[in-house]
C-alpha cells in the first residue's frame, strides 16, 4: 500500500494570521514547524496501518515549506510546482508512474473563499477566484483535490483542518474520517486545540480512514462549473476558453468529470490571473 499526503498550510492548529503563512513574515518559521508536526503524524498513521512507501506533497505557497531531511524511511518528498501532472495540489496522482498511489490524505486544509467565519479561508487565490460552483454546489480546495484524486481511483480516507472545511468536504465525502484542528472565527482569528492533540487525532484518522475502505469521489455525469472572479475583466479573459460562457463576474463551462473540473479550475485561475483587476 502506497498513501499519499498532500499538505496546506491555513488548517493547521496554531495558524492564524496572514504572518504565519508566508515565508520571510514573522510568524511563517513556527507556522511551518507545526505543519511538519501534523504531517508527520499523519506519516506515522500510514506507516503503522501498513504503507511501505508515503508521497509528502508540500502543497502550500512555494510548496518549498517543508525540509527533505528527518523524514521515517519509506517517505518520499514532492516540492515545488510544475506545469504537467494534473492539479497542483496532487500533482502527478494518478497519471506518474512514480506517483500511483493506494490512498490520499489531506493535512492542514481550509475552508472556501465566501465562508465568513473561515480562517484565512479562500479558493486557490483570493485576488482571483471568489467561489467555485459545480452544479450549484460550493466547491473548496479539498474537494477540487478530492475530485482529481477520484478519476483516478484514489478517495480521501483522512482530512484535518479548520472546522468549516471539514463541513464543506463532508458534503461531498460523508466517510472520510475528519480531523477538526481548530474552528474558524473569522478570517484572522480562530479557536484551536493543543496541537499533540491534533497530531494524535490526525495519527488515529488515517489508520481509521485506511481500513474503512472509503470510495473515490466521482462526480458520475457530466456537471456545470461555475467559477466567479473577483474581477470582471478576469471573468472576460477566462471566457476566452471555447465553450466558456460569462455572465458578469462569473464564467460557466461543462465538464466531463471530477478531474476535467478541477484541471478547468486551475486553468480558468491562470488565465484570470493574467487580467489582475484592470477593468474592474
Amino acid at each position: 500500500m502506497r498513501v499519499y499526503v498532500s499538505a496546506d498550510i491555513e488548517g493547521v492548529a496554531g495558524v492564524t494570521v496572514a504572518d504565519d503563512i508566508f515565508e520571510g513574515r514573522p510568524g511563517y518559521d513556527r507556522a511551518a514547524s507545526l505543519l511538519r508536526g501534523e504531517v508527520l503524524a499523519a506519516v506515522r498513521g500510514a506507516r503503522d496501518a501498513g504503507a511501505r512507501e508515503v508521497i509528502v506533497r508540500d502543497a502550500h505557497g512555494s510548496a518549498a515549506n517543508l525540509s527533505a531531511e528527518g523524514w521515517p524511511a519509506g517517505v518520499r518528498l514532492l516540492s515545488g510546482w510544475a506545469d504537467t501532472d494534473g492539479y497542483a495540489m496532487v500533482q502527478g496522482i494518478g497519471s506518474a508512474p512514480d506517483l500511483a498511489v493506494d490512498a490520499l490524505v489531506l493535512v492542514g486544509y481550509h475552508a472556501g473563499s465566501e465562508h465568513d467565519r473561515g480562517n484565512l479561508a479562500h479558493t486557490l487565490s483570493p485576488e482571483v477566484i471568489h467561489r467555485v460552483e459545480i452544479d450549484g454546489r460550493a466547491c473548496n480546495e479539498a474537494v477540487l483535490v478530492a475530485l482529481e484524486a477520484g478519476e483516478a481511483g484514489v478517495p480521501v480516507v483522512a482530512l484535518s483542518g479548520d472546522r468549516w472545511c471539514v463541513e464543506e468536504f463532508a458534503a461531498w465525502s460523508p466517510r472520510t474520517v475528519a480531523v477538526v484542528a481548530k474552528t474558524g472565527l473569522g478570517h484572522e482569528a480562530a479557536l484551536h486545540r493543543r496541537p499533540e492533540d491534533v497530531r494524535d487525532a490526525i495519527y488515529a484518522a488515517v489508520q481509521e480512514g485506511l481500513a474503512l475502505g472509503v470510495e473515490p469521489l466521482r462526480l458520475g455525469a457530466p456537471a456545470e462549473l461555475r467559477v466567479r472572479f473577483a474581477h470582471r475583466r478576469q471573468a472576460q479573459v477566462a471566457a476566452l476558453v471555447p465553450g466558456a460562457e460569462r455572465d458578469g463576474d462569473t464564467v460557466a463551462i461543462r465538464v466531463e468529470d471530477g478531474r476535467a473540473a478541477a484541471r478547468m479550475v486551475e486553468l480558468l485561475l491562470r488565465l484570470g490571473g493574467t487580467a489582475g483587476g484592470v477593468g474592474t
